[in-house]
């Protein structure tokens, strides 16, 4: 009897039973004694086991399966009748994590048929593919060029992820297992500098194809959420026939940005995370540096949407490209970099004063702090920085009232701004 044969009836038997303890344990055995993870046994008996199974399933795992599954059932003694000795000891070498391997993505990769649209190629990737591209880690999610992140707390460090709308994930993986996805894009970005060498990209007219050379860094430009619900699909089905329309680019990181920032004006991003990835006033550079400078101004200038997050912050990135429009006139890119790095320093020193006062919450008092750094200081950044120690020092001791209670921007900004005059005269 064929192992095809033998694993059917198996297989049969084992979904007939009452419960699934028999294929709980098979997959359980494998995985100690073999290393096969359990989800790929319980797959012998959730997926349909047909022609495509057959052909791309290691001769030697289905072994395995055949074997273990006789010893589970009861039924050692007969298993030499079905299976040699010879092949059982085959079976027991095979290594699954090289088995894998050899399905891992590899650069260089070529597509075809693509087609060149302008300035950028389209071709298309089948679920397997782009499972096995993401499985592969070729696949980037560069937070310089897409939605805001959100910040996660480790034992000594703070660390970017993505922002993932799980139930958006959800949804598309049972589109995919249904059939009942319609078609879709997927944007990737080939980052320029990245390949070993030459280009990133190289295409050829006469047979329509499309190489990503290797070493090419390969990053999101839109379709995470659809290349994450893809590789669940894919682990639950491998039978998935779907193809995604894809579209490869080669943007440098700003041309990626600005591509980002057209595109998101039709999506749900926040109009601050909007604004830093636009960048096209002098102010907008300004904050985006000083938000490189540290990785604290992650948190400390807010992107996002919801209130929860900005009460953390000291102030969202548009209002402060706002601050700093109305205070400074930039006339070059020397004026830029003196700014944003007094700037830093600033508003770090203020989080320290709101750390020691809780009264200190309004964002126009950013707008009062820095107009008095402006006018009143006249740009000196020692002695103002001398200031604001002062009035750390001060809080420690005291508590000054920085409440404020006007409910118009413009009266708060005046009322926040003669708070901190009488705060100096005060000191």
């Amino acid at each position: 009897m064929e192992k095809k044969e033998i694993l059917l009836n198996i297989v049969a038997e084992l979904k007939n039973q009452k419960n699934d303890e028999y294929i709980e344990k098979i997959a359980k055995n494998m995985n100690l004694n073999y290393s096969v993870p359990e989800g790929v046994a319980i797959s012998f008996t959730s997926r349909e086991l047909d022609d495509s199974f057959f052909v791309n399933t290691d001769i030697r795992l289905i072994t395995l399966y055949i074997m273990e599954a006789f010893k589970v059932m009861g039924r050692e003694e007969m298993l030499n009748k079905y299976v040699l000795k010879g092949e059982q000891q085959e079976a027991k070498q095979f290594d699954f994590t090289a088995y894998k391997k050899q399905d891992e993505i590899q650069l260089p990769y070529e597509f075809s048929p693509a087609l060149p649209v302008n300035d950028v190629y389209s071709t298309k990737m089948s679920v397997k593919v782009i499972s096995d591209f993401v499985n592969s880690g070729i696949i980037n999610y560069n937070f310089d060029i897409q939605r805001e992140s959100k910040l996660e707390k480790r034992l000594s460090s703070v660390v970017k992820i993505p922002t993932i709308n799980q139930k958006n994930v959800n949804e598309i993986t049972k589109h995919l297992l249904n059939g009942t996805l319609k078609e879709s894009t997927l944007y990737l970005n080939a980052a320029p500098t990245t390949s070993d060498s030459g280009d990133e990209l190289m295409y050829d007219s006469n047979d329509y194809s499309l190489v990503v050379t290797e070493g090419t860094r390969i990053d999101v430009l839109d379709g995470y959420h659809r290349l994450l619900a893809t590789q669940k699909a894919f682990r639950e089905n491998p039978t998935i026939g779907f193809e995604f329309n894809v579209v490869f680019s080669n943007f440098t990181t700003s041309e990626a940005i600005k591509w980002q920032a057209q595109h998101s004006k039709a999506t749900s991003w926040s109009k601050n995370r909007v604004t830093e990835m636009q960048q096209e006033t002098k102010s907008a550079k300004v904050v985006k540096a000083i938000k490189d400078s540290d990785t604290e101004f992650d948190e400390l200038i807010y992107t996002g949407q919801s209130r929860q997050g900005l009460r953390s912050s000291l102030i969202t990135y548009n209002q402060l490209t706002k601050v700093i429009d109305e205070c400074f006139t930039i006339q070059n890119r020397r004026e830029e970099v003196k700014i944003a790095d007094d700037l830093s320093g600033i508003l770090l020193m203020i989080n320290e004063i709101k750390k020691t006062n809780k009264t200190l919450r309004s964002q126009m008092y950013i707008n009062a702090f820095v107009k008095l750094y402006k006018d009143d200081y006249n740009s000196d950044i020692k002695k103002y920085m001398a200031f604001l120690n002062n009035v750390l020092e001060y809080s420690y001791d005291k508590a000054y009232d920085f409440v404020l209670h006007e409910k118009q921007d413009a009266q708060a900004k005046k009322a926040a701004y003669n708070k901190l005059k009488e705060l100096e005269q005060m000191l």
